[in-house]
């Protein structure tokens, strides 16, 4: 499953895209790697695009993921992730990792069918309802 990572500076983002099979064991370790770059800034919020991703993985890996991704930061507030995802199974796949993501660490995730719209959501400074991107 190749994951792609890009931290761009200037707009404030870090960039993950997922393409091809969905393996939790490969975005936590693309998560360690991205941890140690110089580049890094824990505050930078993340967007992850995986309308490319094939496959699924089960709610108790799902479960498993946002608690080890709450865990990165514990020292400070974790920043905003928007998941960029396809209609239908991605997409309920992604609610329920926001709802874990909450529980876990209240991990501020939403979901989004737009890249600029997840864009967008996380240059802002608000803090909006979750829901309202569906």
């Amino acid at each position: 499953m190749p994951i792609t990572t890009r931290i761009d500076s200037d707009r404030g983002i870090r960039y993950h895209t997922i393409s091809g099979p969905v393996l939790p064991e490969v975005i936590s370790s693309e998560l360690a790697e991205t941890l140690s770059s110089p580049d890094f800034d824990p505050e930078m919020p993340a967007l992850w695009d995986v309308r490319e991703a094939e496959g699924s993985i089960t709610s108790g890996q799902i479960k498993d993921l946002a608690q080890l991704i709450g865990g990165l930061w514990k020292e400070q507030k974790p920043p905003r992730v928007a998941l960029v995802v396809a209609p239908g199974l991605q997409y309920g796949l992604a609610r329920m990792y926001q709802q874990y993501a909450d529980l876990a660490r209240k991990i501020e995730v939403r979901v989004f069918k737009k890249g600029k719209e997840a864009e967008a959501w996380l240059t802002s400074s608000s803090s909006s309802d979750p829901f309202s991107g569906d």
